[in-house]
């Protein structure tokens, strides 16, 4: 028996094709089932109709099919779906494309993507929208560079927290060379668009308050990410709103963050909405509220529960999430990863001032013992204040993430500031209880410790943080591997992610670049027997994507089935249809039709119309049927 019909019609709305979604048969006890069938539509409430452009509408018709409802549309439908589904395949070969051509790039460069990082960018190639949630330094930056179609395709905008812009600028440079230019905005006023084969990184506090419309239709090569998306779960936001104009627009559009429900579920739902995912994932907010198992008081306001198990079904489509001990045993025991810090115009120039100072010399320098120590112990003072404001952003990232974090420093200036934030220790040279505050930390009641590197470099077990940041280095590349070593040692399970603040000047990149060439010097011998190299027979069969094996083949005519025989039976058709409200051509009313059939003839009617909808093939008795009818009410229509 034929299951529940559900109706697939080509309408415009608002100047563009959509696909209405109305169920034709009384769903009972099975509307649950349609709700959940449909998710990806987006209700119109002014015309009280379920609407779906094209890419959601295949996935919503498989969907269901498979539930076991029988889906009806017309020829213009079935052209306009299985050219998607052509579409949607041929995004899954450019995928497969997309990832030889980051291979070749990347085959002289000694770098190379690891296994799961390969199948989220092939996913992630294969979208025009998504979200990357993968935990904190598995390398979302890298699968979004790689994920970037090829320059001469493209222009690329990505914007986000001002601490994470040099991490863009350095690793575009390496990970997508085939991107010659790419620059970093700052300043209110100084926002533009990028041009073909350009990347631009920006941070969000000087997206522009009106974007040109206009202008960005033109863009259907423009790419948007948005970095660390988080930071905009405020909707209300101007930074938000920005965003979501330039998001809107684009051709392809990505985000990024490790946290993406940051407290509530509905900073969920303002994220996953920023890039037009939040209807595709859920259908509509009514649905994500029961996904969370909320209650809607008569005001609005939302009392959240837990999730329900079909919520991560939901999200699953739009977005791709790994913890590190998900993937544990595909890392390296240690992540190291490097974040530029920018500088005002004073701080630039108080550096410039010590730059001169030490002389030209100082960038000669091939070792750290070659720089006079009180000349450089005096910038890198001046460098650790600097760099307070970035290390207290990535704190607060930390804690917003419930991520345990330890914080190492040569100077006092940002552990003391970092260690009187609540819920934070302290750990130097005038600590008495450490080892009471390493019990306490390994057992909850911390969210993070702040220590010197001499202070808390021995003698210390705290494998609860997965996160190390240095404000800066030792000069002793062993003190330095001390201090890592608190985290990364027996009973550490999630992997170890460190990462290194280094101001953008020429002192701190220099005598950072000083003190990572004196430990690679250490550690030479066993870089040199280190495989990291993808295998060539990696199996991508594994890998599901999510192209629509769609039943789209009209109903079998049969040898009884005609289309119309003469101009009498063509006009009673049209009749039909028009009163039956279901051809959009026929009929331009969004609600139902002034004139319509007779309550005895409505059934007889409607699927009469449907069988006209689908094709214009009927048997003889319902071509009988077609005259009877359109001869009754041919006298109600108006010419």
């Amino acid at each position: 028996m034929a299951g529940k019909r559900i109706l697939f019609k080509l309408v415009e709305r608002e100047g563009e094709q959509r696909i209405l979604i109305e169920a034709i048969d009384y769903l009972g006890n099975e509307w649950l089932v349609y709700k959940k069938s449909i998710a990806g539509a987006r209700f119109a409430f002014d015309a009280k109709e379920w609407l779906a452009d094209a890419d959601h509408a295949t996935k919503i018709a498989q969907r269901l099919d498979q539930a076991g409802f029988s889906v009806v549309m017309n020829d213009a439908v079935r052209v306009l779906l299985n050219k998607e589904v052509g579409g949607q395949a041929n995004r899954i070969d450019a995928a497969r494309a997309q990832l030889a051509m980051v291979d070749s790039l990347l085959k002289n460069s000694g770098k190379a993507l690891r296994p799961f990082q390969r199948k989220d960018v092939l996913w992630l190639a294969s979208r025009k929208k998504a979200i990357n949630c993968n935990d904190m330094g598995l390398g979302k930056t890298i699968e979004t560079l790689c994920v970037l179609p090829p320059a001469k395709d493209a222009r690329v905008l990505i914007c986000g927290p001002k601490v994470s812009k040099g991490v863009w600028k350095r690793e575009a440079k390496t990970w997508r060379p085939d991107y010659e230019k790419v620059e970093d905005i700052s300043g209110r006023g100084n926002f533009r668009l990028p041009e073909r084969g350009e990347i631009i990184i920006t941070n969000y506090d000087i997206l522009p308050d009106i974007v040109s419309t206009e202008k960005l239709k033109q863009l259907d090569d423009l790419v948007v990410v948005g970095d660390e998306i988080h930071m905009l779960k405020n909707p209300r936001s101007k930074r938000a709103k920005r965003f979501e104009a330039l998001a809107k627009m684009a051709a392809v559009k990505m985000g990024l963050t490790g946290t993406p429900l940051p407290n509530r579920p509905q900073e969920l739902w303002a994220i996953l909405k920023l890039l037009d995912l939040a209807h595709e994932a859920f259908g509509s907010y009514k649905e994500f509220i029961r996904c969370f198992d909320g209650v809607q008081d008569k005001w609005g306001t939302v009392k959240w529960g837990e999730p329900i198990a079909e919520c991560a079904e939901r999200l699953r489509p739009v977005l791709v999430r790994h913890l590190k001990e998900d993937v544990l045993q595909e890392l390296p025991g240690k992540t190291y990863r490097t974040i530029e810090v920018d500088l005002d115009d004073a701080e630039r120039k108080m550096l410039d001032i010590e730059l001169t100072s030490l002389g030209k010399s100082f960038l000669k320098a091939k070792d750290l013992s070659e720089i006079p120590f009180a000349d450089m112990s005096k910038c890198r003072s001046l460098l650790a204040k600097v760099k307070a404001q970035a290390a207290i952003e990535f704190v607060e990232e930390h804690e917003e993430a419930n991520r345990p974090l330890i914080v190492f420093s040569m100077h006092r200036y940002g552990i003391d500031m970092i260690g009187k934030r609540p819920g934070w220790a302290t750990i130097t040279g005038d600590t008495k209880h450490r080892n009471q505050i390493e019990e306490d930390f390994q057992g909850g009641m911390y969210k993070g410790i702040a220590a010197t590197i001499q202070a808390a470099a021995t003698a210390l077990t705290l494998t609860r943080a997965g996160d190390e940041l240095f404000i800066d280095r030792s000069y002793v590349p062993a003190d330095n591997d001390q201090a890592e070593d608190r985290a990364h040692r027996y009973g550490q399970t999630k992997g170890l992610v460190i990462t290194d603040l280094v101001v953008d000047h020429p002192i701190d990149r220099h005598v950072h670049a000083l003190i990572v060439a004196k430990r690679k010097i250490n550690e030479a011998s066993i870089e040199q027997t280190r495989q990291d190299k993808v295998d060539d027979t990696f199996d991508m069969s594994g890998l599901t994507l999510a192209v629509p094996a769609l039943k789209l083949d009209p109903t079998p005519y049969g040898n009884k089935r005609r289309p119309s025989a003469n101009a009498l039976e063509k006009e009673a058709a049209r009749v039909i249809l028009k009163l039956s409200g279901l051809n959009e051509s026929e009929s331009k009313s969004v609600a139902k039709p002034p004139k319509t059939f007779d309550y005895a003839d409505r059934r007889m009617g409607r699927d009469i119309a449907l069988d006209l909808l689908v094709s214009d093939h009927l048997t003889d008795g319902q071509w009988r049927v077609v005259l009877s009818l359109g001869r009754k009410y041919a006298k109600r229509q108006t010419p």
